[in-house]
């Protein structure tokens, strides 16, 4: 392909891991902005920063190496920050389609084996009175944006308001061949 010249193609199998990836990149693009979304931009100098202190919210909820966290939402910056957030501390991100509803959240929830589900409050309506808790989900977090308040359950699962903001942590040491995410697809 002649468009990806620019790409860097020697990146060692031992440095293809989120932290170092994003470390690498850092090194060479440290001036250019690497996403943004609504009021929400960062540079590849700061997505490494971004990546500990969601990594470090992550680890705060009690999510470790190789667990699942489902992220129940629409395109928002908080998306790439939890895949980000997972992928510093090894932790296994599962995106889900904005409109499934109750029996398929349940599915995917149960099936990858999420014990947090990350929810956009907009979204909380699609699980209905569907029972979540009957799998290793312990948490619902609701993304900001709640309107009639927050609920204290979501699918008979505790749920509180996700603040995303921790502390920054060092990288889980997770190798290239670990997980980063489930996506589940309609084929």
């Amino acid at each position: 392909m002649s468009g990806d010249a620019h790409l860097p193609h020697s990146i060692a199998p031992a440095d293809r891991t989120v932290p170092r990836m994003l470390r690498l990149q850092a090194g060479r693009y440290s001036h250019q902005r690497l996403f943004s979304c609504g009021d929400v931009a960062f540079g590849f100098s700061e997505a490494s920063d971004v990546a500990a202190r969601a990594g470090g919210w992550l680890a705060a909820q009690g999510v470790e190496r190789g667990d699942r966290v489902a992220i129940l939402s629409t395109n928002r910056a908080e998306v790439l920050t939890l895949v980000l957030g997972c992928g510093w501390i090894g932790a296994v991100a599962v995106p889900l389609n904005a409109a499934a509803k109750g029996p398929q959240v349940k599915y995917y929830i149960e099936n990858s084996g999420a014990v947090l589900l990350v929810a956009e409050a907009a979204l909380i309506a699609n699980i209905g009175d569907t029972d979540l808790s009957g799998g290793a989900l312990r948490t619902v977090l609701v993304l900001p944006g709640v309107a009639d308040g927050l609920p204290a359950h979501v699918g008979g699962v505790p749920a509180t308001l996700y603040d995303g903001h921790g502390d920054a942590i060092e990288a889980t040491d997770a190798g290239p061949g670990d997980t980063l995410a489930i996506l589940y697809t309609s084929g």
